[in-house]
Parts: C-alpha cells; structure tokens; sequence
C-alpha cells in the first residue's frame, strides 16, 4: 500500500516545496528554496506523508477555506529570532500556524510548518 502512494505522487519537475493534507487534515507545509535540495529530500519526506496515510483515517475533503486560513496565518505568525546553528538565522513561528524557518541573507531557505491542534 505504502509503495502505491510514493507512485501516485511523483515529484513534478521544479518543485521545491509542497502542503500536504491526509484524509482531509491539513498536515504540514515543507519548504526548501533550491529545487535540487528538495529532490534529495521529497522521498524521505513523502514516505513519512505516505506513513501518515496509511494510518490515517478518511474524513472530508480538505475545504480550500481550511488552506487559505493555514496560509494566512502563516504568514502573519509571531516569529523569534535566534541564531542558527549553522549559517543565518532561525525563526520560530507559534500561532496557529507553526513551525520554523531558516533565514540567510534575509531569504526563507527552509521552512517546515503545520497548523496548531491548540
């Protein structure tokens, strides 16, 4: 079953990011700037979506309301700021959407999110 959801979703040419939704809950928003960096991540990243699937139950179809709610208040999320590990800048986003973002040279380079269950 696994392996009939990595066929169904293939990684479309240029792709650097994707929202993902499972059994009509919005899950989560991976983000990388570079397409290249994002095709060595997409199978790891998917079979964990595929997982989620699999274990999922199935309700209603995610409403685009849902999604335009989760963008929004991603974009508007409270964000501190501190140091990253490596180069640039670390945000942490926690309102109803969050998550964490690495900025470098004031680009979003990643970014991984998902809607609040508070």
């Amino acid at each position: 079953m696994l392996e009939a959801y990595l066929a169904a979703l293939p990684r479309l040419p240029g792709q650097a990011g994707c929202l993902v939704a499972v059994g009509g809950r919005l899950l989560c928003l991976d983000y990388v700037s570079r397409p290249d960096v994002f095709a060595g991540l997409y199978g790891k990243l998917l079979r964990g979506y595929a997982l989620e699937a699999v274990d999922g139950e199935e309700s209603a179809p995610l409403s685009p309301a849902s999604v335009g709610r989760f963008l929004g208040e991603l974009e508007i999320a409270p964000r501190a700021m501190r140091a990253a590990v490596g180069l640039g800048q670390e945000r942490i986003l926690d309102g109803y959407a969050m998550g964490r973002e690495l900025v470098v040279e004031r680009e979003v380079v990643a970014l991984a999110a998902l809607p609040s269950r508070a």
